[in-house]
């Protein structure tokens, strides 16, 4: 409900955007809360293949809620090391798709 209220609220201005809505939010619970930013959003879905997951530039809890659902889930699958805040873990999650074989060489070290 807070959710569709603050996106309300903020649509009456213009101001319904995914980087305002959630920057509070994960600033207060960084573990559990997601930080959209579009075009990192889009990278990590489609490099990942997450079909399930449509994003739509029109902010709705739907969409919120499954995309922080399946970065939980892929965090809980990451190394320990991955499993600190969400921005972060999303922030590695970019680097990955944007170069893959570097990430690669990495992992072939450790």
């Amino acid at each position: 409900m807070g959710f569709r209220l603050m996106t309300d609220l903020l649509n009456e201005y213009k101001l319904a955007k995914w980087p305002l809505l959630t920057i509070f939010p994960i600033y207060y619970r960084p573990s559990t809360e997601v930080f959209i930013k579009p075009s990192t959003v889009k990278e990590i879905i489609e490099f990942f293949e997450l079909k399930e997951i449509k994003y739509n530039p029109r902010p709705t809890f739907e969409f919120y809620h499954a995309y922080r659902e399946k970065i939980m889930e892929m965090k809980q699958a990451a190394h320990i090391s991955l499993q600190g805040g969400n921005a972060e873990f999303c922030g590695f999650l970019k680097m990955m798709a944007e170069n893959p074989e570097g990430l690669e060489a990495l992992f072939d070290k450790i």
